[in-house]
């Protein structure tokens, strides 16, 4: 097995894809093998937020926020 490892500022957001992940990175996307729950369990809340059931984003990267876009 591969591991993918990131540097946390550059991962934009994350995306639940099955029981996969997508993960955004510099315009980059990549597809790993791990649930979006497992990945927010190693994740600081700090830096990171979990918008929606499918979607978690990078606070450091957020440039706008309303109620339906981020």
């Amino acid at each position: 097995r591969v591991a993918n490892r990131f540097v946390l500022k550059s991962i934009d957001f994350i995306e639940a894809f099955g029981i996969y992940s997508k993960i955004s990175c510099q315009g980059k996307i990549l597809i790993v093998n791990e649930k979006i729950s497992q990945i927010e369990n190693r994740l600081s809340p700090d830096y990171f937020i979990r918008l929606h059931k499918s979607y978690i984003i990078n606070l450091g990267n957020l440039t706008s926020l309303d109620k339906r876009n981020v």
